[in-house]
């Protein structure tokens, strides 16, 4: 589990709507990356497993709104970063509209990881398209 420095550093980071990439990058690692199917949902507790071991629905307790959700999505290398954000960010940015997420893209030289949040079917469906850009990427590059 993450540690309660790591945790708190994120709740400040988090609550001044900056979410700083390390701390989430650093968080996500305490995971088995093949297993991550998720790095923070605003919602539950870092403690809590993923949602994807819960039986849990989209929507509050109220049942009138969605949870916001964030997930770490690692691709093999910055070439695949590059062309999944396409020229002067035109793939990506279709990609947040299309889905209607924030996607933080990672910035060269650090690890070439996108960070999405969101409802968690946006997430979902950002995620597929992006594992699915790297996998064409890396087909067509062998």
């Amino acid at each position: 589990m993450p540690s309660a420095s790591i945790i708190s550093d994120f709740q400040r980071s988090s609550s001044n709507s900056s979410l700083s990439s390390s701390l989430l990058l650093a968080a996500c690692q305490q995971y088995d990356i093949n297993e991550l199917s998720y790095c923070f949902d605003h919602q539950q507790k870092l403690s809590s497993p993923p949602p994807s071991l819960l039986s849990s629905s989209t929507y509050d307790s109220i049942g009138k709104r969605s949870q916001n959700m964030t997930e770490c999505v690692p691709v093999p290398s910055s070439e695949h970063v590059a062309e999944i954000v396409g020229r002067q960010g035109c793939k990506i940015k279709a990609l947040r509209t299309k889905t209607n997420t924030y996607i933080k893209t990672p910035v060269r030289g650090d690890q070439p990881v996108f960070i999405i949040t969101g409802r968690k079917e946006d997430v979902y469906l950002a995620k597929k398209e992006i594992v699915s850009a790297a996998e064409h990427f890396s087909q067509i590059r062998a």
